[in-house]
């Protein structure tokens, strides 16, 4: 795993992801809206569709707002509560108790 801020222009890495074997992005919590994340936005729009890409808290609403939806607030207020979640048990979710276990939030993602 690479870490990198979101102020490192978007070229670079992309750049960086080009030279490793089966890169994931993996785009993180942070501050404010998904526009003012830096290089986030440029980042999905040139690499969307073309490798896996996971969004964690303001990572999963800029790729909500990618791929044209909005987020707004939910009807319940969560933050900071736990939550039970259903999954497929594929990929990254393999190995993972069904339901699991997660963080919610006060933010909801809509098509």
């Amino acid at each position: 795993m690479v870490i990198y801020r979101n102020h490192i222009p978007a070229q670079t890495l992309i750049e960086r992801l080009a030279t490793m074997s089966n890169p994931v992005l993996m785009l993180s919590p942070g501050p404010g809206v998904p526009s003012e994340a830096g290089c986030m936005p440029e980042l999905l729009t040139r690499l969307r569709g073309k490798l896996p890409i996971i969004g964690i808290c303001l990572g999963h609403q800029a790729i909500v707002e990618a791929y044209g939806g909005y987020v707004g607030q939910a009807g319940e207020i969560l933050h900071g509560k736990a939550s039970s979640i259903e999954h497929d048990g594929q990929a990254m979710f393999a190995g993972l108790t069904n339901p699991a276990a997660s963080g919610a939030l006060s933010l909801a993602g809509w098509q």
